[in-house]
């Protein structure tokens, strides 16, 4: 009821008051954190509890999603706060946004910097550890009948980018049913981010890596690559 009135007053009322702003953000931010941490204790007791049957993980797993989305949007919330402090310093100071220092509105931004942390944090935990773990028990690992359906994939990674693609790499490695080997293309930075994202991934989760081999290439030191740079 507090945070539908608070936007009702941004929307409806003053788009530009300061204190809504913070308090919108700020309590839809403490909210989704202070149900993140109910979440996670509730699966920390079932992990010592009950045998995880089909029917929890069945209820557990879209509660865990919509709350992890729940965080995601707390969080644009707060960026989008900051983004207005910085927008309203610029027209108040004659300056383009770019011009606009962040640490001009640190002050004003110090109180829901801390709940923006906080809210990554638990955004992160539950989108790259806890469903990630309810998905592995809740899916029956396939098995490998016919090795000669090798799979062929070729992925790019260029710079410090390796964990956005780990994302697709995963729902891949859950879903498929062969085999698969794995180029990286990439430049020095990029294939050595994407080994160090794997070596993490690897601690976690080495058994969904059965059956998968990965090949390297430094498309930088390739000679066709140098003749068309030259």
């Amino acid at each position: 009821l507090v945070i539908e009135s608070l936007e009702r007053v941004l929307v409806d009322f003053d788009s530009g008051n300061l204190l809504a702003w913070d308090m919108l953000s700020v309590s839809y931010a403490a909210d989704a954190c202070l149900q993140a941490d109910s979440l996670k204790d509730e699966w920390a007791k079932l992990l010592r509890g009950q045998p995880l049957v089909t029917t929890i993980l069945d209820d557990f797993l879209p509660r865990a999603i919509q709350l992890s989305r729940r965080l995601a949007k707390a969080a644009l919330r707060l960026e989008a706060f900051a983004s207005h402090l910085l927008a309203r310093l610029a027209v108040d100071t004659s300056r383009s946004y770019p011009e606009v220092d962040p640490e001009e509105v640190r002050q004003k931004f110090d109180g829901p910097l801390a709940h923006y942390i906080s809210v990554v944090r638990n955004h992160d935990e539950l989108a790259f550890d806890l469903i990630p773990q309810i998905q592995a028990l809740a899916t029956s690992r396939p098995s490998f009948d016919n090795v000669s359906s090798l799979v062929t994939l070729l992925v790019l990674n260029v710079g410090r980018t390796a964990k956005l693609g780990f994302t697709t790499l995963w729902s891949l490695l859950k879903r498929r049913s062969v085999p698969l080997r794995i180029f990286v293309l990439g430049d020095p930075e990029g294939l050595e981010d994407w080994k160090t994202t794997l070596q993490e991934f690897a601690a976690r989760h080495a058994e969904e890596l059965r059956d998968v081999a990965f090949e390297y290439v430094d498309f930088t030191s390739h000679a066709r690559f140098l003749d068309f740079m030259s």
